[in-house]
């Protein structure tokens, strides 16, 4: 019975041994325990752009807008003295009335300008002392103003047919030149003299 007394003895004390060597270790090994979370860290810079990607389908055409409202009416173009010139199409182009029939000439405040150049179908060697040609606009032609002598010359009667020109007068001077063929017309003098700028509106 001594030795059995003896031998819960032992273990008892074995036992508590374990305990105190278990609490220990738990001790120590409390801090490992993970803590809160702290908090969120500020947002890292923006990253590099990426590549536009590929480009979309075209979509539907859209539906037709409203009408404009009309134009203002053409004006009246005047001189410094009231006398009427002629109708003002746009900007810079009046219609006038030249006896023979209407010609479009270039035109601002100041007067009449040039929009043009004559055309020869001689080459440099006449010295562009042929017939002038004016190259043509639509149904009217280019205009040339000569302002020491109040004259504009226009085309009135436009070839048919195409021409081939091979020398031009500008500013004076007769230079080669190889255009494509073209529709021309003959130069004739129009008297502008009769008109004193400034022009305007009526």
């Amino acid at each position: 019975m001594m030795l059995s007394l003896m031998a819960q003895g032992t273990a008892k004390a074995e036992d508590d041994e374990s305990y105190r060597q278990g609490h220990s270790r738990h001790q120590q090994s409390s801090w490992l325990r993970t803590g809160p979370p702290g908090p969120a860290g500020p947002p890292g810079p923006a990253g590099a752009q990426g590549p536009a990607g590929p480009q979309g389908p075209a979509g539907p055409q859209g539906a037709t807008g409203p009408q404009g409202p009309p134009g203002d009416p053409a004006g009246l173009l005047v001189d410094s003295t009231g006398k009427t010139i002629g109708t003002l199409v746009d900007c810079c182009d009046v219609l006038v009335n030249a006896g023979f029939g209407p010609v479009l000439l270039m035109v601002d405040s100041t007067g009449f300008q040039s929009n043009g150049v004559f055309y020869f179908k001689e080459d440099t060697s006449s010295n562009c002392l042929g017939t002038k040609y004016l190259v043509a606009q639509g149904v009217f032609s280019t205009d040339v103003v000569d302002k020491t002598t109040g004259t504009v010359y226009v085309a009135t009667a436009l070839e048919t047919l195409p021409l081939s020109m091979h020398s031009q007068s500008f500013m004076g001077r007769c230079q080669p030149i190889n255009p494509p063929p073209a529709i021309y017309g003959a130069a004739v003098p129009v008297s502008v003299s009769g008109f004193a700028p400034p022009f305007s509106v009526k």
